[in-house]
């Protein structure tokens, strides 16, 4: 099986009034928090820069990607992630909603997610509960990689696993672990064939999600992420969108 991998679309720029967002955009920084804004969305937005600052595998993906990518503008960017924002909202201080899909988590865990548009987004989220029974946002928080899978590979992955645990105790096995079945379908094996930037992609990102494994919830991979990434150093997104 191999992961499905989407062109990255001509976002326009985010239109939000609100916050920093207002007049001109100043320079992130890693070390910026979400109390730094009052607009819940602002504050998602905000994390998600935290975490996507303070990603190894994310800085690899920039500076591997064309001058041109999605993941050198950070207009764009933050286009998208505002675009997943309106599908999957956040509470009113910024968290996870009820849904339980934390987009700025998935975008910095799986930052292929966001060349994706969101009705794409959304009929991939779709096709994966249908595919893998009783999956939730929550699983998909831990495993966003499920979302760049194809559907018949995860029926199959799922129907091995309850071969061979029995059907309550697989399910119990993937809401903990959602991760298995993407060890399952061969979600972190390379292609032989792809190119050498997008190969060295890959593997960063195969090697993150092993070095972070899934947990209890979804703000603990959070802390994770952070607790993992405190020591590396951080890269500014300028206001021109150079990195």
């Amino acid at each position: 099986m191999r992961a499905i991998f989407a062109r990255a679309p001509s976002c326009a720029p985010s239109t939000s009034t609100s916050g920093a967002s207002r007049g001109r955009t100043r320079a992130r920084s890693a070390g910026d928090g979400e109390c730094a804004h009052t607009d819940a969305d602002d504050r998602a937005v905000e994390k998600f820069w935290r975490n996507w600052t303070g990603a190894a595998h994310c800085r690899h993906i920039v500076t591997k990607s064309a001058r041109e990518s999605l993941y050198r503008d950070p207009a764009r960017l933050e286009s998208s992630v505002r675009a997943l924002l309106r599908v999957f909202p956040v509470d009113g201080d910024g968290n996870c909603g009820s849904h339980g899909l934390d987009v700025p988590a998935c975008a910095a865990r799986e930052p292929r997610l966001l060349a994706l548009r969101e009705d794409e987004f959304v009929r991939r989220v779709l096709m994966v509960k249908r595919s893998v029974s009783g999956i939730s946002g929550r699983q998909i928080t831990l495993a966003p990689g499920l979302l760049l899978c194809d559907a018949r590979a995860l029926e199959e992955a799922m129907r091995s696993l309850e071969e061979t645990l029995g059907a309550a105790e697989a399910r119990d096995a993937v809401a903990k672990q959602p991760d298995r079945l993407l060890e399952l379908v061969g979600f972190y094996e390379g292609e032989s064939d792809a190119e050498d930037d997008a190969r060295d992609i890959g593997r960063a990102m195969r090697h993150y999600a092993r070095a972070v494994p899934p947990v209890g919830d979804a703000r603990a991979v959070e802390r994770r992420v952070a607790e993992r990434e405190s020591g590396a150093k951080k890269f500014r997104v300028g206001d021109a969108g150079a990195i």
